[in-house]
Order: C-alpha cells, then structure tokens, then sequence
C-alpha cells in the first residue's frame, strides 16, 4: 500500500513508537508484509520506513502494571526479510489456524529503560496538549476514544512526531539524551591488512555509522548541485536521493565509509529498485575523517567522492551473504522435547 511519508526529507522526525506486549522488548522490529486477510496494513509497512539509527519508543501493555512508554531502542538494521507464523486473532483456540506469510524485519539495540515508566494515565494529564499536538499527523501513535480518553492505536507500528516530544516530557522524561552503552555489531566500513580498500564491515557505535552516512549524503547533494540538479529531496528508502538534472528525474543510493571500500552492502530492496528504474546512480564516500566530541557526537568531514551513473546491479558483482534455508522432514519427527 501506498504510504504518506510525511518525515521525508526531515532529520528531526527519526521517531516511530512500537505498541506491544512482548517479553523480548527491544530485540527487533518483525511484522507481517500482510494481515491474516492476506492484506496491506499500514502499521506493518511502516518498519520498512524505519532506518539505521532512528529511535523506536516502546509502549508496553503490562510490563509495569499499565500501559505505559517503558523505554526506547535505536534501530540498527539493515531491514530484512523472512517468514513467519501468523496465528489468526480473536478465535477460540480450536479454531485458529497458522498461515505463513513473508515479513519484515528491522534489528534494534541500545534498548534504554526508563526509570520513571510515562503512563498512560500520565498521559491522560496533558490530553488536551497530545490532541492539539497530533492534529494533521498521519500513523499517528495515539487516539481518542470515546471522546475524552486517549489510548495508544490498536496497530503495530506508528510514527511518532519529534513535536510530540516536548509534550510528552512535560509530565515525564524520555531519557533521549542517555548515553547507550551497548551496541550491538553494525555495518560500517574496514580496510585489509595490505592496506587496500575493503568491503563493509561493522561498527559498534550507531551515532558514528549516522554520522557518517548523513556525511556521504550531504557530499553527494553538492556534487549534484554543482552539476545544476534542482528539487532536491533526501529520502532515505528505498533510495537516498532524487532530484531533477538536466530535465530528468534521477535517483541516487549513497554509501558511506569512514575507510577505503571496494565493495559495499546492499539489501534486497535496494538492488530490486537499483535493476528497475533507469536513471539510477551509485555515490560512494569513503576515506571520511570523524572525531568524537566532548558531548558524544560526532563531527565528520573530508572523503573522497565516487559516482557510477546509470548504476544496476548485476548478478556477477552481488556476493550472497546470507541465505533461507527450508527444513525437510526431521529424523525425529516433529522433534523431542528437551
């Protein structure tokens, strides 16, 4: 389905909250590419929007007695695709069944606990303020019920406004600005023993993998000013640019690395939108210079600027670097419990 990607182009709105009763908080994002009816559902199509370093709020049902906003995780990505087991909702056990559907997966890490969980009845305070405040926001996190109560949606995944914020923390802080300690592996970049470029590898630290990828990005937009391109929009899925040059639309994949790379990471869609649309590029920025500062961010600059134009992936330059694998029949049967 077609989604209104309103944060388009904006870096403040990297803020979407996952609505849940799972006991494995902050391990990924997973959702069904269909509902049950075999259907497109908005709030599962919005994970394939969420990129690497973006903050994912999470509403528990129960984990503190309430609902309640118990704490956040930054997405560590890349987004991926599997399958999974959907369990039809609202029968009777005798009469559910399972259907395995594709699904979408995005990784998180840094999970950060609150130490003063924001309640929904917290929330109930400043109603008039999150009303006010999410009036002409779509996928928005919350609703109004029965025209004085405000519940979280009945959905997934939502989009939570960086407006939102300030009004959240008048009755209780998001703890955003907490220093995560914990990162799990990332893609970032590595150079071989020799000296010579080599492929992506990973990164344990998101704000720097951010910062660098912000950098490669705001180096390919002035290479396209310089050559006259106009309307330019940052996107960020399932491309990073697109702009207007020479009369024609282009779109451009940007990769960046704080190394020298002769190879880089793409996933599926990327390569499936690369093959599909003619006036496609590839900009790489390797060899860029960061410094942690004093406040924990980082500052980047320099690289060296690469542009192939009119850029499709063929099968002999993509390496497999994972694989589904389908299970046969098991020489215990149904398996043994243990």
């Amino acid at each position: 389905m077609a989604i209104k990607a309103w944060w388009d182009g904006q870096l403040s709105q990297r803020y979407w909250m996952e609505i849940t009763d799972r006991p494995d908080l902050g391990g990924e994002l997973t959702a069904p590419q269909y509902n049950i009816a075999l259907k497109p559902e908005w709030s599962y199509e919005l994970v394939t929007h969420v990129r690497p370093g973006d903050i994912v709020i999470h509403w528990h049902k129960k984990l503190v007695g309430e609902p309640a906003i118990v704490g956040w995780s930054r997405a560590v990505g890349p987004l991926s695709e599997s399958t999974m087991s959907w369990t039809s909702p609202g029968a009777k056990d005798s009469a559910r069944h399972h259907v395995d559907v594709p699904n979408w997966i995005m990784p998180l890490g840094a999970l950060h606990l609150l130490d003063a969980p924001i309640t929904s009845a917290d929330l109930q305070s400043i109603f008039p303020q999150i009303v006010s405040t999410l009036e002409g926001f779509s996928y928005a996190p919350f609703y109004v019920y029965g025209g004085r109560q405000l519940r979280a949606m009945q959905s997934y995944l939502t989009k939570f406004p960086a407006e939102l914020i300030p009004v959240i923390e008048s009755v209780g802080s998001l703890e955003l600005d907490a220093e995560p300690n914990d990162f799990p592996l990332l893609p970032d970049t590595k150079t071989t023993p020799n000296g010579h470029g080599g492929g992506q590898g990973w990164l344990r630290d998101a704000k720097l993998k951010v910062a660098i990828e912000l950098h490669a990005v705001q180096k390919a937009v002035e290479h396209y000013v310089e050559l006259g391109a106009t309307d330019i929009l940052e996107l960020g899925k399932p491309f990073d640019i697109k702009l207007m040059l020479g009369g024609d639309e282009r779109r451009i994949e940007v990769k960046g690395s704080s190394g020298a790379v002769d190879s880089v990471l793409l996933t599926r869609n990327e390569v499936i939108h690369a093959r599909g649309f003619e006036s496609m590029d590839l900009v790489v920025v390797d060899e860029i210079e960061f410094e942690r500062l004093s406040n924990g961010e980082y500052a980047t600059k320099g690289g060296r600027i690469r542009v192939w134009n009119g850029w499709s992936p063929s099968e002999q330059s993509l390496t497999a670097m994972s694989y589904k694998h389908e299970l046969s029949p098991s020489a215990l049967g149904n398996g043994i419990p243990c």
